[in-house]
């Protein structure tokens, strides 16, 4: 392939297109898992996302959580109600280390089965 774009008489602009969508898309991927992130502190828990860039972080005081749940969906995750709040804060588990979301699902003190990517 790399023959191909350095030698001006083999150059072929479908695969310089395909590759270049190529790494867009691998570009975009990796920019939406990386985005993801959850923040504990001693007064809050925050969540951040590839849409919080343009809406912002979510986060919640410890002691203004209502309820929390393992929703099994619509939307899947993690389902954080707050007491005044008008809709629930819902954290995508799938893109997390199983590590994490067994110690955050043990900070929560949430006694759910909790099962791989694979099994949801």
């Amino acid at each position: 392939m790399v023959g191909i774009l350095s030698n001006p008489r083999h150059f072929d602009r479908g695969a310089v297109g395909m590759l270049l969508i190529i790494a867009a898309a691998a570009v975009l991927i990796v920019a939406w898992i990386t985005a993801f992130r959850i923040r504990i502190d001693s007064e809050k828990l925050s969540y951040r996302t590839l849409g919080s860039l343009l809406h912002g972080e979510r986060w919640v005081r410890w002691e203004d959580i209502a309820s929390a749940e393992i929703a099994a969906g619509p939307p899947r995750g993690l389902k954080i109600t707050e007491r005044n709040a008008t809709g629930p804060l819902v954290i995508n588990l799938k893109v997390f280390d199983r590590a994490d979301v067994t110690a955050l699902l043990g900070i929560l003190r949430i006694q759910a089965p909790l099962r791989t990517c694979r099994d949801v």
